[in-house]
């Protein structure tokens, strides 16, 4: 407990509302080794004063309270954050790994419940953390890596912050990022991992192996994996990198036709960092797996889903590639094109971003630069709101104490509001884009970390004040989405065309409506409710004739309602498609309990009230001898209807009573425990 209040006092100690640093600071390049411990040909460690560099950064305005302070131990945070409802409010929350600590970061910057989790010493978060639902119980879990020199481990959390059941699971050292996916079509998402030990696994949501893995590798695992049905056979394959092959496997561990790919450089070359992408580049049906990797200067490939290497590939770069491709219709003619970023290390930029079509030649007006290296995959979005994309990506430099994110448009102009200034260095540290207030306006969340001692590392959340708009995000986070399975998604397709997405109220009902005009794909609709899901309507699947939905919520709770639409396909992938709010007034004639759901409870609950009149009132579970073990809630109510989340995950099975009490009110009913 002494710990989190230090975290917190120096992040109170280090808030502010924008960075302004001098002009002509000194500048120091520093370096990243591979996964063989060798440096980049572009390397230049020394520091120096570049009299010519004109440093004036204009940030946006950063949230109250950020950064936050952490810290790390002998690895950088690397990979970014990731973002995802965790208490159920009206708000996002950062997920983020740093150290001997996962934060789960509120927008107060207050720890969510049950977080943060600390690990022992010489074991630490290196990878972003990855989010899904493992366990099949319909909400999804927090999956991270830990791990050294003395092997790793990976971790499971309920949102409450409570182990999922079979976790931690101990695995090889230096374990990758986890990557999320339902390889077996039984409703959980599986977790892909390799590591330092030559292994690659697949395990399943209750910390036990899947059939047919692990599988070894020639050499250490080099990056995530990729996880996607390739070619259109209606089962995923899994894409591992090693230091100089590409390993292709089907979901029961048999390596796949063509397999494995062997880098045209072995000697010199390998692959460090830079995960795979699965993307259908030339509308055939089939997906490409694209990545990048490395010799006397940086390599991209596109390979088909044969194992053979796609006609006019691998093309070469100057410098080193660390960061995996992003794909994005750079010049407008329709078709995706593949970015690639070059890492290094110099006090002078002069390091390039290059835009390949699909025959292999460049973009016209390509390689963009000069830049300081960049070791992410590059950002992909409509950031200013001028319905054109533009790049946002790391930089591997320091002004004195500060860093940058940098953005520029397709055109190699620079974008209105940067760079954005940070403590320190942002290498590494990818970028997300969100709505983390539900706002309606874009925000970015960003880290960076401090190359030498102490070894402290930030977090930063801005807001932009343009519109959030998910149908112009081409690549939003460290591998497309928050399970980092390296599967695009064409941005340019609307899944479904809305029309209209309205509320009202009616006598205290409201009634939802929306309609389409056209749907592609379209499995359902899921409609939550202050951040919790509270219906799932079954949608078209395509069709371009006008559709019109309904949904009718007669349990509205008291005061604002905020509700949000979300469309999901048949593959899984998903779209924000809006929100609305509505205001309810409920003065309930006489006071009700409802029963808890779910019951039986595994590991948490929600219990909703209607209260008659405003007073004190207190909801307290108690055992079958009556002795009170838990309190929900015990002050003011005003009068109308209210919910409340309990967790049991302190509780044995069994049979429990809870109780609303107050006013001359006595209301109880029993709940389930079963673990």
């Amino acid at each position: 407990m002494k710990n989190y209040y230090v975290f917190f006092l120096l992040s109170f100690l280090l808030c502010i509302t924008s960075i302004s640093f001098p002009q002509n600071k000194n500048i120091t390049a520093s370096n990243i080794p591979d996964l063989d411990g060798k440096y980049c040909s572009s390397s230049n460690k020394a520091a120096g004063t570049n009299t010519n560099m004109l440093y004036n950064p204009t940030s946006f305005t950063l949230f109250n309270n950020f950064p936050v302070a952490a810290s790390y131990l002998v690895f950088s945070p690397k990979t970014g954050a990731i973002v995802g409802n965790i208490d159920d409010d009206q708000q996002m929350e950062i997920i983020y790994g740093s150290g001997q600590k996962l934060y789960v970061v509120n927008m107060d910057t207050s720890s969510a419940t049950g977080f943060p989790k600390s690990y022992a010493t010489n074991w630490e978060a290196v990878y972003a953390p990855s989010y899904g639902d493992i366990d099949g119980d319909g909400q999804p879990e927090i999956v991270t890596t830990i791990g050294g020199a003395l092997g790793g481990k990976i971790y499971a959390y309920h949102k409450n912050g409570t182990d999922v059941t079979g976790f931690p699971i101990t695995t090889g050292k230096y374990p990758m990022i986890p990557v999320l996916s339902d390889i077996d079509g039984d409703g959980k998402m599986e977790i892909i991992i390799g590591d330092r030990n030559y292994k690659a696994y697949v395990y399943r949501g209750d910390g036990t192996t899947q059939p047919g893995w692990p599988k070894m590798m020639e050499r250490y695992v080099a990056s995530s994996a990729a996880v996607g049905d390739v070619n259109n056979d209606g089962f995923k394959e899994l894409f591992f990198e090693s230091r100089d092959r590409i390993h292709g496997f089907d979901r029961n561990g048999n390596i796949l036709p063509g397999f494995p790919y062997t880098l045209v450089d072995t000697v010199n070359g390998s692959n460090s960092y830079a995960a795979p992408v699965l993307v259908d580049l030339d509308k055939d049906g089939n997906k490409e797996i694209v990545f990048c990797a490395h010799d006397a200067g940086g390599v991209v490939y596109v390979l088909k889903n044969d194992g053979t290497i796609y006609p006019g590939w691998p093309q070469h770069t100057a410098n080193w590639i660390y960061g995996a491709p992003s794909i994005a219709d750079v010049d407008n003619d329709g078709n995706m094109e593949i970015i690639a970023g070059e890492y290094g290390a110099s006090e002078t930029p002069f390091l390039q971003i290059y835009a390949y079509k699909l025959n292999g030649t460049l973009v016209s007006g390509y390689p963009k630069g000069p830049f300081y290296g960049i070791a992410n995959q590059i950002t992909v979005a409509d950031l200013d709101n001028d319905n054109q994309l533009e790049m946002l990506f790391d930089q591997n430099i320091q002004f004195g104490d500060s860093g940058i994110y940098n953005a520029i448009k397709m055109n190699g102009n620079p974008v209105q509001g940067f760079p954005m200034s940070v403590y320190k260095n942002t290498s590494f540290q990818q970028p997300v884009l969100t709505d983390l207030d539900q706002d309606g306006k874009l925000d970015i969340v960003g880290s960076s970390f401090n190359f030498a001692d102490p070894k402290d590392a930030y977090l930063f959340a801005w807001k932009t004040g343009y519109p959030y708009k998910p149908n112009n995000i081409a690549l939003a986070m460290y591998q497309y989405n928050q399970q980092h399975d390296g599967i695009f998604v064409d941005y340019t397709i609307t899944p479904v065309e809305l029309s209209y997405f309205t509320s009202t109220n009616i006598n205290n009902t409201v009634i939802l409506n929306w309609a389409t005009a056209t749907e592609l794909n379209n499995k359902c609709f899921v409609i939550s409710r202050n951040g919790k899901e509270i219906s799932t309507i079954k949608g078209q699947g395509t069709t371009a004739q006008t559709t019109c939905y309904s949904y009718t919520d007669k349990n509205p709770l008291t005061g604002k309602n905020f509700y949000r639409l979300k469309q999901i396909d048949y593959d899984g992938s998903y779209k924000d498609l809006g929100s609305v709010s509505v205001t309810v007034n409920l003065t309930p004639d006489k006071f009700e309990l409802g029963q808890n759901y779910p019951n039986p409870i595994n590991p948490s609950t929600n219990i909703e009230c209607s209260v008659a009149k405003s007073g004190n009132y207190s909801i307290c579970v108690y055992d079958v001898l009556g002795k009170e073990i838990a309190a929900i809630h015990k002050g003011f109510l005003d009068a109308g209807k209210h919910s409340f989340r309990f967790d049991a995950g302190n509780l044995s099975s069994g049979m429990y009573l809870y109780k609303l009490s107050g006013n001359n009110v006595n209301l109880a009913k029993k709940m389930i425990v079963n673990k």
